[in-house]
């Protein structure tokens, strides 16, 4: 099943990615960025958070988690590229030009 349509990853990517000790993502940025991709709508964030929850048993990400991955994501951003500030269910990103 694929969860996340703008960056074409299942369920078993994703899955596989936290059940990896050596990358132990422990936030959906961590995720993303171990699968080497970044959010891009966010819509597919709440349930990477769920299958953290489910498989990890995290309900608040850890606070050892990576000093530069967010500390959460809401379910839906705009835009692609850093995120730069976080206000409540509000996350600014920095939107990137892409050539063809």
């Amino acid at each position: 099943m694929i969860v996340c349509s703008c960056n074409v990853l299942s369920a078993a990517q994703i899955k596989n990615t936290i059940g990896d000790p050596a990358a132990n993502p422990q936030t959906p940025g961590q995720v993303y960025r171990c699968l080497g991709c970044s959010p891009q709508c966010g819509r597919c964030a709440r349930t990477i958070k769920a299958m953290l929850a489910d498989i990890k048993g995290l309900e608040q990400p850890a606070e050892s988690a990576c000093g530069a991955c967010p500390a959460a994501f809401p379910s839906v951003t705009h835009g692609s590229g850093d995120v730069l500030g976080m206000s409540g269910d509000v996350v600014e990103v920095a939107t990137m030009d892409r050539r063809r």
